[in-house]
């Protein structure tokens, strides 16, 4: 026991509690009591050594901002501070959750929304509209990130409907509400292929169609839908697209008077490229654009390694011997190219499309136009090298002429 009325001359009660009482306000000596808290009483606002007093708080305050070595005070967090990112024996922090540990599980997403048909426009912009000046149709409108083919005979189609068989391929349509009709086709033909009916639950797998067509779904009242389409390596857009001209081949022979061709085609300088075919009897034409100004769109050899990129439309790129009734055919669909390569005896190309086209856009690489008495380039012996183009679908007969 102490002295009374004394202080204990700097040492602690060796081992034994002051009975109970403290010191008169002080600690003995700034050092804890071995170990054992002082009957309930905390000394002085200090902390006993990282131990909980009997259970209560350290006079509302944490214990030095450190949890009690783990264990949270009789179960009751500090203060409403969280025990240095533990939680308290799975008591959450006063709101806070436990430490990066979520305290309900979060619901999940649900499946995808089924996406609307679209009401689908065709706007007639040349000689080729059997439908009229304007129809429509309801139909899946592919996501604008695909290169979708915005025409057919001469109508523009917005928002655009056709899915070149590049991507068609391998994708998956199930219905969810409605009905509609899966088809495949070519944009210069007025028919489509009919391949299912689906209704409300079906699911479709394409597979198979023409690697030169389009695939469409359509229907005549409104549907809801799924699509997954396969992973593909995009190219993106190219730079500065080059609109084509709407264009006319007129029979310039004398006394000629057959009907014009129709189309459109990529021009150039009168002094890099022909005004006409040197083709002979009715087919000898000369290409005109809409108010009668002379297009010139037959390249010379200069040709000759030019990478023709399709953007918009359809594209047909023509590779032949200037004057001759036989010819090379490549088509291209958005994101698609080409490279031409003249094979002896060719000499020429030209860059156009379907009869009938209400128009398409390209971007071209390595195209730089020379006068054609200099054109240096000239066409390579051998057989042509393979097309970087879908190839033509056997038996399908082009609508073109040149």
């Amino acid at each position: 026991m102490p002295d009374a009325g004394a202080r204990d001359s700097g040492m602690p009660d060796a081992g034994t509690s002051d009975a109970g009482t403290p010191d008169a306000g002080t600690s003995d000596a700034g050092t804890s009591d071995a170990g054992t808290p002082d009957a309930g009483t905390p000394d002085s606002g200090n902390p006993d050594a990282r131990m909980p007093d009997a259970g209560l708080p350290d006079a509302g305050l944490p214990d030095a901002g450190l949890p009690d070595a783990g264990r949270p005070d009789a179960g009751h967090p500090d203060a409403g501070l969280p025990d240095a990112g533990r939680p308290d024996a799975g008591h959450p922090d006063a709101a806070t959750s436990d430490a990066g540990h979520p305290d309900t599980a979060t619901p999940d997403a649900g499946p995808p929304t089924a996406i609307a048909s679209q009401t689908v426009t065709y706007t007639c912009h040349g000689t080729d509209c059997p439908w009229g000046d304007t129809a429509s149709t309801l139909a899946i409108a592919w996501p604008a990130s695909e290169p979708t083919v915005n025409t057919q005979l001469s109508y523009l189609v917005s928002p655009a409907m056709y899915l070149p068989a590049v991507r068609g391929n391998g994708a998956d349509i199930s219905i969810e509400t409605g009905e509609a009709d899966v088809f495949w086709g070519y944009p210069d033909e007025a028919g489509l292929h009919w391949l299912a009916t689906l209704g409300p639950g079906d699911t479709f797998h394409v597979d198979g169609i023409p690697e030169d067509s389009v695939l469409s779904v359509e229907a005549d009242e409104p549907f809801t839908y799924h699509v997954t389409l396969p992973p593909w390596n995009d190219p993106g857009p190219g730079p500065n697209p080059i609109p084509s001209t709407q264009a006319f081949w007129r029979c310039n022979l004398p006394g000629c008077d057959f009907p014009d061709w129709t189309g459109a085609v990529i021009g150039w300088p009168s002094w890099a490229a022909y005004h006409n075919n040197a083709r002979s009897h009715d087919q000898s034409r000369s290409v005109f654009s809409g108010n009668g100004t002379p297009l010139y769109p037959y390249m010379g050899s200069w040709a000759q390694g030019c990478k023709v990129t399709a953007e918009a439309g359809v594209v047909q790129i023509i590779e032949w011997q200037r004057g001759t009734d036989v010819w090379r055919s490549t088509w291209l669909y958005p994101r698609q190219s080409h490279v031409i390569d003249l094979v002896s005896p060719e000499n020429g190309a030209m860059i156009e499309t379907y009869d009938g086209s209400p128009g398409f856009s390209v971007s071209l690489r390595n195209c730089t136009p020379q006068p054609i008495s200099q054109s240096a380039a000239k066409p390579r012996r051998g057989q042509p090298s393979p097309s970087s183009a879908v190839p033509a679908h056997p038996g399908r007969r082009p609508r073109s002429h040149h």
